[in-house]
């Protein structure tokens, strides 16, 4: 893995690709004309020091410094390997170089990103990337639940702080069969810092043992943070608390422009499972969920709690922009418990598919939200063409 940290001095430079450089945070004084420097380096970098901006176009890496001195910090990889030995520097600024194909995951080896102890509080950045075949296995030390019980984390990355930033990235995974308490996200057990630009897909089951007492999401397990412009589409079948995008978002932590479009079947000993989230004491705005909502039968579900559209408990806000489709997840109310939504939110498939029926989203040039040609739901504008 290449990890650079380049000075430079100039106001202006545009060069060929810079190389990653080998030794960990080298720092090099540029003088002389980059295209000595064989390799490939994203337009990603990150100023530590002065500031600017940097930009890529074909075989060009531009950077505008709007300081005399610039010290720009990268950390480029495009391997397994590579993305594993994150763990030892969980304060780097990393640029994924290329798509990953982590299906030699399967042995269980993989280990997420990051603990309560040692969170990651680095940035992380996608560029568009997918890490893909992850197969999730073992959790990581984690703090205390609600239940006072340790809650032990499970994703791509195990605990995300709150100077931690994870973006422009698509992960495709899956977990192990049986689960214990613990918060489980394809993307991030917990997430305490910023998620921004990032979809997950695949699949959780998490039945037996102490998997009833989990709490699972299919991008985060649960959120202590901010989750913005993100997506998720792993179907979910658990016994914990379940949510389609986040398992419990707490007090404090926001979703806003998000969705959800994976199935959610809360089975056996759940208490139940929310199309977008299983509990909210935090803040949602302007987001959705499509995929079907299950929950246990009797006796399994004393209290009959119906497929709820957002979420089964609500003890925070969410705003009048908060939709989901009653069709397609088969909910007719979009909270069990505590402060509701209108019911007017539960769209049907028809209305899903029509730009007018979400009040405030910008479709426009430049928008966040895109409704393509025979889409059934809007999408983010990142996603279009993907």
């Amino acid at each position: 893995m290449g990890i650079g940290s380049l000075h430079r001095d100039s106001h202006r430079n545009s060069h060929p690709i810079l190389a990653p450089l080998a030794s960990a945070l080298a720092a090099l004084w540029l003088s002389v004309p980059a295209a000595s420097i064989a390799g490939t380096l994203p337009a990603g970098g990150t100023f530590v020091a002065g500031s600017g901006s940097i930009s890529g176009g074909g075989s060009t890496l531009t950077i505008d410094q709007t300081t005399s001195r610039g010290v720009i910090d990268w950390s480029h990889f495009n391997s397994l390997a590579d993305l594993e030995n994150v763990a030892k520097n969980l304060s780097g600024n990393y640029a994924l170089g290329t798509n990953i194909d982590a299906s030699a995951t399967t042995d269980g080896s993989y280990v997420p990103l990051g603990n309560v102890n040692t969170p990651f509080n680095g940035q992380f950045d996608g560029f568009g990337h997918t890490i893909d075949n992850l197969d999730l296995q073992q959790t990581v030390a984690g703090d205390q639940g609600q239940q006072g019980y340790v809650l032990q984390p499970l994703g791509l990355f195990g605990f995300i702080g709150r100077s931690g930033v994870a973006s422009n990235l698509s992960v495709n995974g899956s977990t192990a069969p049986y689960g214990a308490y613990a918060t489980y996200g394809v993307l991030a057990g917990i997430n305490e810092g910023t998620i921004v630009g990032a979809a997950t897909s695949g699949s959780m089951t998490l039945v037996g043992g102490s998997s009833y007492q989990a709490t699972v999401g299919g991008l985060v397990g649960q959120n202590r943070g901010t989750i913005s412009r993100s997506s998720s589409s792993v179907s979910i079948e658990s016994e914990g608390d379940n949510g389609g995008l986040v398992g419990d978002n707490a007090a404090g932590a926001t979703i806003e422009q998000s969705y959800a479009t994976g199935s959610v079947n809360s089975v056996a000993h759940s208490r139940g499972g929310g199309g977008l989230v299983g509990t909210n004491e935090g803040t949602i705005t302007q987001s959705y969920a499509t995929g079907q909502v299950v929950e246990p039968n009797p006796p399994d579900n004393p209290n009959l709690i119906p497929a709820v559209g957002i979420t089964v408990s609500n003890m925070g806000t969410i705003g009048n922009d908060v939709y989901w489709d009653k069709d397609t997840t088969g909910a007719s109310i979009g909270v069990y418990t505590g402060t509701q939504v209108p019911a007017a939110n539960g769209l049907t498939s028809a209305q899903m598919s029509e730009t007018a029926s979400f009040a405030g989203y910008d479709f426009g040039p430049g928008g966040v939200w895109a409704m393509p040609a025979g889409a059934t739901h809007p999408v983010l504008s990142w996603q279009v063409g993907q």
